[in-house]
């Protein structure tokens, strides 16, 4: 006999404290509240030595319509059910909740509700739990009926096993399900209640990935009198281990055994164990005799065989799993013991290699493919299939309607076909749909483990690959897809209508998104937020081709121009342009760029970022840290520092140049390898000569240590450093669009120069100094370089909204200076007019060839501009300025200083 002791329940937890014990794993809890006294509700603890063989866990939650103290008594005596009625009338119970009404029937009275919103991982909610009453066994189809339900996103939840679709002392009793039933009459278990169920469970549907809600509610029906409670197993609502229902048919006294695993959801493929048949601890070869006198036997390859005695209907019986992590849940089976079997209404496979379509006749019982012959068994029906492939490598083409498909274990391929189809891959390397295959529907695809290959077609699909280096596309629609463990590939077209992607942690965890065009030439741009997480969205694309992912590792581009921006993570991430002329960005990990084909434009950002520039002339910025630059083939520019490594590379049309600029002429050594000019070292040197820091570079044709020559000027095809345009190249002006440039000249100064002519000295720009955040990069220019300064101020004074000023005249504000030099180089780029075009994102002026000028320059130089305009031999005027220039004294009255 049992003893009566009290059951530890605090009742001042709070909402979100019941919440947090009750959900398990695969969910995230959002927010809670509680409606109802505060005395009916709370958290029990210590049931396994408190009430034995009532719950299977230690700890959970309970709501009652009444006092949940009164639960159990305290007497320590064999007397368990002290309170020949408990009743308890709350006074902050809820009165007519209409939900709860209409479960009942009738007005209910001391409701006791709990609600919150979660985040799951799965697409499937299951939810553990007992349901007690004083009203048994006397008021069993007496006209009062408890009331409890549970709500999903709104909708109730029903109960497979009644009619009604609720739990309550009318469906689960001596006589209705009584296999699910135990009276406790005669004080054979610690509880005050006359009556409970076996532990029962509750399936409903959630939306992975998002936000949802839960309504769980209980309440006196008809009156305020005899109390009820539910009891919540801890840790029970989750969506990782689900027992899913099965039905078995045989004839009168025959035996049949039953795989009820095979449609059981396993969201860590660890495989699931039976642990009890109706409430009952069962080990392989041990049996359970029913109530209702059935027997059922636990087999050592996890299969049950069912025994069946002489009475013909159906009966219920519970089964209990766990999971390698500890998951549980409880399923239910339907025993139909018939005359005469018949098709059950799933299609099986075999052990071997079978095709199973519209043409397959392997199924024992007559079930076929579209034939109009759904059971009902998971939901389906008509044309609608339950299909169970077995063992092998199957194929599987579901064909029409809303079909549940397990392939069971081998290389299987699986077509889902019209509908909106759920499978479940299992073990092995599977596939599943390919474009045009699965044409609509709103699929449901579980590769599990394996190497798998998971296309949704059309339709808003959820894909979850589960273990394995699995390849995921949900086609067109707007679609969820789960990587799971390892390394994960998603493709992802513009023809989509938008993806949520999750890549999943465990395993060998390097997630990839590939980008690829089916319907137009825009390429895609892909913004981090974050470490592993962010956006992206097809440029132009009519369709509004955007989605967001999260848990990625990797993503490569399209073929055309993409922009890709890892500067928000921190981590390190891998960027592939793939082609076109692509901008990369890294963050302040250790990144890994690409660029690939095309003119492309990488910069790593902080850390040890590997950068790889690939075919074409592309632009490398190492950034902070020890860099890799390689430049690959082509004409590439690589902006390097100390403890970079870099190699211009050798192949296609070669020039490659080092851009030191950001270091400054005066702070470099650059140290040639006597054996090959190409290659060396420089040395970074602090204002006393000092050697701070060193890097190595190969295959570098040109090193730039002024920054003049590394200045990036706009033009059609990016920006490009002045030193790599050439007469021809089409460069953006602020005045006339794009212009081809006739001449380029290049004037180099050495020390011995600079000290005979210290006026030549180059002018220094911090990033910013002009204002607006320009130049956006430090850059140097030649003391006589105008700059293009706005604003209202020189408007009102010179009656122009732009002007000119000579560089030299802003030293002085500040970031401005004049430094002395051993070495630089100018140059200047001409074209049929003046023209303002954009430096380092500032606006300046290109050459403009006034008299002085001309005269200044090499006799070479000054025969080819005459040459390009021999207007310029004897009209002094021939070039106007494209805006006004100021004077010094002018420059000064606007500038302040």
């Amino acid at each position: 006999m049992a003893i009566a002791n009290e059951l530890t329940i605090n009742t001042t937890a709070t909402a979100l404290d019941m919440a947090n014990a009750m959900f398990g794993s695969g969910i995230q809890v959002v927010s809670a509240s509680y409606s109802g006294d505060a005395l009916s509700s709370g958290i029990y603890s210590g049931a396994q030595s408190a009430i034995p063989g009532i719950v299977p866990g230690d700890s959970g939650v309970i709501l009652s319509t009444g006092n949940v103290a009164d639960f159990t008594n305290s007497s320590g005596t064999t007397d368990t059910n002290l309170n020949a009625g408990a009743t308890t009338d709350t006074a902050g119970g809820i009165n007519g909740d209409s939900q709860l009404n209409a479960v009942a029937g009738m007005q209910t009275y001391d409701g006791s509700i709990l609600s919150a919103s979660f985040i799951p991982t799965g697409d499937m909610l299951t939810m553990q739990f007992v349901f007690t009453s004083e009203e048994y066994p006397e008021y069993v189809n007496g006209g009062v009926n408890d009331a409890f339900g549970v709500w999903v996103n709104g909708q109730f939840v029903q109960a497979t096993i009644t009619v009604a679709g609720n739990i309550s002392i009318d469906n689960v009793n001596a006589n209705a399900n009584r296999n699910l039933y135990r009276d406790n009459t005669a004080d054979q278990f610690n509880t005050e209640m006359d009556g409970f169920t076996y532990v029962l469970s509750f399936k409903a549907p959630v939306n992975a990935g998002e936000v949802n809600s839960i309504k769980i509610g209980i309440a006196d029906g008809g009156d305020a009198i005899y109390d009820s409670n539910l009891l919540i197993m801890g840790d029970s609502v989750q969506t990782y281990a689900l027992a899913m229902d099965d039905t078995v048919q045989l004839t009168a006294n025959s035996s049949r055994s039953f795989d009820i695993l095979a449609n059981d959801r396993d969201m860590l493929d660890s495989g699931l164990t039976i642990t009890h048949l109706n409430g009952t601890a069962v080990v392989a070869g041990q049996t359970v005799t029913l109530p209702t006198g059935e027997r059922v036997r636990l087999n050592a390859d996890g299969t049950v065989t069912v025994f069946s005695d002489g009475d013909l209907g159906t009966n219920t019986l519970t089964y209990s799993v766990r999971d390698a992590a500890g998951n549980t849940d409880v399923g239910y089976i339907f025993i139909e013991t018939v005359a005469v079997t018949g098709p059950d209404g799933i299609v099986q496979g075999t052990a071997g290699a079978d095709v199973i379509q519209t043409g397959y006749l392997g199924d024992p019982d007559g079930d076929r493919i579209d034939n109009n012959d759904g059971q009902g068994v998971g939901g389906t029906t008509g044309d609608a299939d339950y299909i169970m492939a077995g063992a092998g490598n199957d194929s599987v083409s579901a064909n029409l309607g809303n079909d549940v498909i397990y392939a069971g274990t081998g290389d299987d391929t699986v077509f889902g076909g019209a509908g909106d189809d759920w499978a479940s891959l299992g073990d092995g390397n599977d596939s599943f749909g390919t474009y045009g295959a699965d044409s609509a529907g709103n699929d449901t695809i579980y590769g599990e483990a394996g190497r798998d290959s998971l296309v949704g077609g059309g339709g808003n699909d959820r894909l979850f690959g589960g273990d394995g280096n699995d390849t995921l596309s949900g086609g067109v629609g707007s679609d969820t897809l789960y990587g799971e463990d390892d390394a994960d590939l998603f493709a992802v077209t513009d023809d989509h209508q938008g993806d949520t992607i999750f890549g999943g942690e465990g395993g060998v965890d390097r997630d990839q998104i590939a980008f690829a065009n089916t319907v137009s030439t825009n390429g895609v741009t892909v913004t981090f937020s974050g470490n592993e997480a962010g956006s992206y969205a097809f440029q132009g694309t009519a369709s509004g081709t955007t989605g967001s992912f999260s848990e990625i590792e990797a993503v490569s581009g399209t073929a055309y121009a993409d922009n890709l921006n890892g500067a928000a993570t921190t981590t390190g991430v891998t960027l592939s342009g793939l082609g076109g002329n692509d901008t990369i960005s890294g963050g302040s990990g250790a990144d890994t760029l690409q660029g690939d084909s095309g003119h492309d434009a990488l910069s790593g950002g902080e850390g040890a970022d590997l950068l790889t520039g690939g075919l074409a002339n592309d632009s490398l910025i190492g950034g902070g840290g020890a860099d890799t630059l390689l430049g690959g083939d082509d004409r590439d520019l690589l902006v390097a520092g100390i403890g970079d490594v870099v190699d211009g590379g050798e192949g296609g049309d070669d020039f490659d140049t080092l851009d030191l600029t950001a270091w400054g002429h005066p702070a470099t050594n650059i140290l040639y390898d006597a054996n090959n000019p190409e290659n060396g070292t420089v040395e970074f040197l602090d204002r006393a000569g000092n050697v701070i820091g060193t890097m190595s570079f190969a295959n570098i044709e040109r090193v730039v240590a002024c920054f003049t020559p590394g200045t990036m000027i706009l033009t059609d095809r990016g920006e490009v450093a002045v030193e790599g345009l050439q007469p021809g190249d089409r460069v953006l002006t602020r005045d006339n669009g794009y212009q081809v440039i006739r001449w380029a000249g290049r004037r180099d100064l050495d020390a011995a120069d600079l000290a005979a002519e210290p006026r030549f000295n180059p002018v220094f720009i911090a990033a910013g100094a002009l204002g607006a955040g320009l130049p956006q990069r430090d850059m140097q220019v030649s003391p006589q370089h105008r700059m293009l300064i706005s604003g209202p101020k020189a408007e009102l004074l010179f009656g122009e909204h732009e002007v000119l000023v000579a560089a030299r005249h802003l030293v002085g504000l500040a970031g401005i200076e004049q430094r002395l030099a051993r070495r630089v180089s100018y140059i200047h780029i001409l074209f049929d007019n003046h023209e303002i075009l954009r430096a380092d994102g500032a606006w300046s002026e290109s050459f403009q060839p006034g008299e002085l000028t001309l005269e200044a320059m090499d006799d070479g130089q000054r025969a080819e501009i005459l040459d390009l305009f021999p207007e310029l031999a004897t009209d002094k005027a021939a070039f106007p300025t494209a805006r006004l220039a100021l004077k010094a004294r002018e420059a000064r009255v606007l500038l302040g200083h």
